[in-house]
């Protein structure tokens, strides 16, 4: 509590602040191409991030496993790459769909931030 966004919404310089925007980490890894085992070689955090479900989780009995997604919205320039993961607060990792693509508006030019899409693959107990 108390840290606040920076989501720009409406009209063009009017900003909207999230009371409960949250920090998440940005974790990249490497895969060593001889034993397929990754390891982390770097970290960042990210402020003030919002994100949003995307459709339904997606329950494939026969494969055993819940696929989720969802959209995070990151401040500008968040240079976020697919294959990054990211960790919030409650612990769960989800996984960078497809590098971080700048939202513009059609009408205004208007560039309020980034929008990433996230999944994370879960195998049910």
């Amino acid at each position: 509590m108390g840290r606040v966004g920076w989501l720009v919404v409406g009209f063009v310089g009017v900003v909207v602040r999230f009371l409960a925007g949250e920090s998440v980490t940005v974790l990249r890894e490497q895969r060593d191409a001889t034993s397929g085992i990754s390891a982390l070689v770097a970290s960042r955090t990210l402020e003030s991030v919002a994100w949003a479900p995307v459709g339904q989780e997606t329950n494939d009995p026969s494969r055993e496993r819940v696929e989720s997604r969802r959209t995070l919205f990151t401040p500008p320039g968040s240079g976020l790459r697919a294959g990054e993961r990211i960790q919030f607060q409650d612990g769960s990792v989800w996984e960078v769909a497809v590098d971080a693509d700048a939202w513009r508006s059609p009408l205004t030019g208007w560039t309020p931030g980034d929008h990433v899409s996230l999944t994370r693959v879960v195998t049910p107990s």
